[in-house]
């Protein structure tokens, strides 16, 4: 049972589902999975299942959410999303360093493609309404090398411009 709703309209939940098929055009996900897309190698706060599955393969969790009250009525609200972009290096020939390159490559294509969705549509719609969404900041975690695959995290805030609470 919920005991009341949640302040912010945009968050873990609601947000992280609406992200896959934004993100994945254009990268070498898209090109190397089987529908093209590259949605089905999106993993939503779901690791094992990630490390079960085909790579490379993209994993989107949250972080920080925040819920600024601006008025009595309107609030501003954050949200941190993580997108840790996994490639095996021990099932191929290609040297590290350029499997490393092809993460990052494909973490700002994501961040472009994010970029040039909100611009065309302003936000994110969510049960027919439109809350306005900005990139606030990012960055990306240096290059993490583990026993058979290298991993990458870019960190996105995104800021949900005024909204009705």
């Amino acid at each position: 049972m919920v005991l009341r709703s949640v302040n912010n309209p945009l968050n873990e939940q609601v947000l992280l589902p609406l992200l896959p098929p934004i993100l994945c055009p254009g990268t070498q996900l898209a090109a190397g999975s089987g529908s093209g897309t590259g949605v089905e190698q999106c993993y939503i706060m779901q690791m094992a299942a990630l490390a079960e599955g085909k790579y490379p393969a993209v994993l989107l969790h949250s972080g920080i959410l925040t819920t600024r009250r601006n008025s009595l009525t309107t609030a501003t609200g954050t949200q941190e999303v993580l997108i840790s972009y996994y490639d095996r290096w021990d099932r191929q020939t290609t040297p590290i360093l350029q499997i490393e390159a092809a993460i990052y490559a494909d973490l700002e294509r994501m961040l472009s493609n994010l970029q040039i969705y909100l611009r065309g549509n302003g936000g994110f719609i969510v049960n027919g309404v439109i809350y306005e969404t900005s990139i606030a900041s990012h960055y990306n975690d240096p290059y993490n090398l583990g026993m058979t695959a290298g991993s990458a995290t870019m960190h996105l805030t995104l800021l949900i411009l005024p909204y009705v609470m």
